[in-house]
């Protein structure tokens, strides 16, 4: 994210013209063009909301020229702001077939975002988009709006696990089985499952239970920034509990090979429940604050502002076995509580 940054910076500073807002397109124009469609200029945004746009290269022989996995949404200009997400790309767009014709019926982008948990006020929303036709090639353009409060514990989202495809892979197998998300790896490693939204400042609950006797531990990966590549390029917090020991820990991961820092060590808490019991845990994050739950009492507080916003998924991970099992239910996620 920060090569990122530092390239669209470097743009910023030459001083070119930020994006492309006008109702027309020149014939002969043949620059890389990104344009925000949704929510408009100086709207006012509160729950969920959809970021949309179109984004083309003329220049492209095939298609549309822009590269899909690079559509990239930003809160505040970088290096300053924060990637928001990627957009998904290859959307139907009216506006930019009626600007350059039907080979780019599909060159428009989408991403859900609700906005409940986010930092309310002022906000910029920039759109970055680069190239396949031309590498090296960008375009960004932003909108400002505004982000209203939604009421403290206001629901974000409540797992119905029965709408849910199920998940099978050489390494692991997840689904549902009686009304719990089954999480099972294979081999040693973890096995997650994201949720859909994007959440800043919330209190996120679900119930975890180690299944049978092989040794491991489960987790909530929270505020997940992706990065340009796979998931190691991905940067998050993890709370993880380790059931037979009654031991938990947070930590960051950054992108990269490198292991997960610890953000605490591996610390005993009479708070969780040993062996196959069902704990209740929680993350609560409101800003740089962060505090954890098990069962209703407090295990940690920190404070740590590098990822201030990102996905949320959880799952299991082997320990001293070569397989693991946990089943997960009741997961909620909601706006803070009030104080």
């Amino acid at each position: 994210m920060q090569r990122i940054a530092l390239v669209v910076l470097a743009v910023l500073l030459a001083g070119l013209p930020i994006g492309w807002t006008g109702p027309t397109v020149a014939a002969q124009d043949t620059s890389v063009r990104v344009a925000i469609t949704s929510p408009p200029a100086g709207a006012s945004l509160q729950g969920r909301v959809v970021i949309g746009g179109w984004a083309v290269d003329p220049t492209s022989p095939d298609g549309s020229g822009i590269n899909p996995r690079d559509v990239q949404l930003w809160l505040g200009a970088p290096p300053g702001g924060y990637l928001l997400d990627y957009a998904q790309y290859g959307e139907p767009s009216p506006q930019a077939t009626s600007f350059y014709g039907p080979r780019f019926a599909e060159a428009g982008f989408a991403q859900n975002w609700h906005t409940c948990s986010f930092p309310t006020g002022p906000q910029e929303l920039w759109a970055i988009v680069s190239s396949l036709a031309r590498p090296g090639e960008r375009d960004f353009t932003k909108v400002d709006v505004s982000i209203a409060p939604c009421p403290p514990g206001t629901e974000l989202f409540h797992a119905d696990w029965r709408t849910l495809p199920p998940l099978v892979t050489e390494q692991s197998e997840q689904g549902e089985v009686d009304g719990a998300w089954m999480v099972r790896r294979l081999r040693p490693g973890a096995a997650g499952r994201g949720i859909e939204g994007l959440y800043a400042n919330f209190l996120a609950e679900i119930t975890a239970q180690r299944v049978g006797r092989e040794d491991g531990y489960y987790f909530i990966d929270f505020r997940v920034l992706p990065g340009p590549g796979d998931t190691l390029t991905d940067s998050f917090y993890r709370f993880s509990v380790h059931p037979a020991s009654g031991r938990f820990r947070i930590g960051i991961s950054r992108p990269g090979p490198d292991p997960i820092e610890d953000l605490t060590t591996w610390t005993l808490s009479p708070a969780i429940r040993r062996g196959t019991e069902p704990n209740r845990l929680s993350v609560e994050a409101d800003g740089p604050q962060i505090r954890l739950y098990a069962n209703g009492e407090l295990l940690t507080e920190i404070t740590n502002s590098e990822l201030p916003w990102g996905k949320i998924r959880f799952g299991a991970a082997t320990g001293d076995d070569f397989t693991t099992e946990a089943q997960f239910r009741d997961f909620v996620i909601t706006t803070l509580p009030p104080r």
